[in-house]
């Protein structure tokens, strides 16, 4: 009798903590971060048109071209957001959770596949942000890369049902973009 409680409460321990492992080894971010990646899963497996809002004078590469973004992989620790500027597909836009926070990682790609040198910059949360505004300061690998991002913060906005902003502000030399995409209709 005794080694049969044993077992049982041997097995009720082991089978509760094999329950709360995954619950444990989860990042724990604050709320505010946790519904605005809610917010961009629940965009995934759509497309959606854009276009730039803002750029610097003289700016040939965003200003009248189309733009889509296409949320596609998503899982509970990361979303990848291809975006294609006019034929140009050699950006993604990489939204994961970390242990504190989230972070926003570029990454280029050559029309080959390979990795372009100016990749894997970005930055991650800083504070709490809001349910639909998260701020991204750059990161020292990205300072490092470029060392005018020190000044440098990336922003996404989330209004489900109207629009998803990215947004990038320099404040060394003011250089500021905007890129807005129409999330009233999916695109095809």
């Amino acid at each position: 009798m005794q080694m049969r409680s044993f077992a049982v409460a041997a097995f009720l321990v082991l089978g509760l903590a094999g329950c709360a492992l995954p619950l444990l080894s989860r990042p724990s971010i604050p709320p505010e971060q946790q519904a605005f990646f809610a917010g961009l899963r629940g965009l995934c497996g759509q497309s959606f048109m854009g276009s730039a809002v803002e750029a610097p004078p003289g700016d040939t590469v965003y200003p009248g071209r189309r733009m889509v973004m296409h949320v596609r992989e998503c899982t509970d620790e990361r979303v990848i957001i291809p975006v294609e500027v006019g034929n140009d597909r050699s950006r993604t836009w990489v939204i994961s959770r970390g242990s504190t926070g989230l972070r926003l990682t570029h990454v280029h790609r050559h029309p080959d596949g390979s990795e372009d040198t100016n990749s894997r910059y970005g930055g991650a949360t800083l504070t709490r942000g809001e349910t639909w505004r998260q701020n991204f300061p750059a990161d020292t690998f990205s300072i490092r890369m470029v060392p005018g991002r020190a000044t440098q913060t990336w922003t996404l906005e989330l209004r489900p049902g109207h629009s998803f902003d990215y947004s990038l502000h320099r404040v060394s030399n003011d250089l500021r973009y905007r890129f807005r995409f129409d999330l009233a209709r999916a695109s095809p």
